[in-house]
């Protein structure tokens, strides 16, 4: 299968949840991060990107156990040789946060303040550059 099309990166993520809604720490904390979020059990249709985020968040930042549910995966999963090298990349190069915008120059940039440096998006037509 290739991996970089939208049905085979969709396969790769699915594999990481198929995994992860196994195991106890996990089904704990998305309980609770669902819980806290949505206390009346209802998710209504202009929130369900709220769950995405959350999911998102819970897979790359929850480190109660002493790392996250992503490393988790990456570490215990039965995996084969190309998918461990493929995951641990993803492990290593991706950065996932929720970021705070300082400042819109409507048409030409955003500021966002990421510590140690301040990172400025320009855009040109569609497409945003990292400066």
């Amino acid at each position: 299968m290739t991996r970089n099309t939208p049905d085979g990166r969709k396969a790769l993520c699915e594999k990481i949840t198929h995994f992860l809604v196994l195991q106890p720490f996990y089904q704990s904390a998305l309980a609770q991060i669902m819980g806290e979020t949505f206390p009346n059990m209802v998710v209504y249709d202009d929130e369900k990107d709220i769950c995405t985020m959350l999911f998102e968040a819970l897979l790359f930042e929850y480190n109660r156990t002493g790392m996250t549910p992503f490393a988790y995966f990456v570490d215990n999963a039965l995996l084969t040789i190309d998918e461990k090298r493929l995951y641990e990349a993803w492990l290593a190069h991706t950065r996932y946060e929720f970021f705070v915008v300082e400042k819109v120059t409507l048409g030409k940039n955003c500021t966002l303040p990421i510590w140690p440096v301040k990172i400025v998006i320009g855009y040109m037509k569609t497409k945003a550059l990292h400066q």
